[in-house]
């Protein structure tokens, strides 16, 4: 998704605006080291829980609604139903 090298992967990178991504805990989880910057850092885990909750079923009608988009070309998307 990033390009990333596997020498890139060794550095330590930052990531800006990631929001709930999962390359910080893959990554992590594979002993990278990567730190996340963003706002909504400064919510708790039960609010932005709460936030994802209440707006996953319109975010998923306007993914499905223009469900070609996403899958143009090499891009792949993932439906949270």
């Amino acid at each position: 998704m990033f390009q990333l090298s596997d020498d890139d992967m060794k550095n330590k990178i930052a990531g800006f605006g990631d929001g709930p991504a999962s390359i910080n805990f893959e990554a992590t989880k594979q002993g990278y080291s990567v730190t996340s910057f963003d706002p909504i850092y400064c919510f708790s885990k039960r609010d932005i829980q709460r936030r994802m909750d209440e707006v996953r079923v319109s975010v998923n009608v306007k993914i499905v609604s223009t469900e070609y988009e996403f899958q143009k070309g090499d891009n792949k998307m993932l439906i949270i139903r």
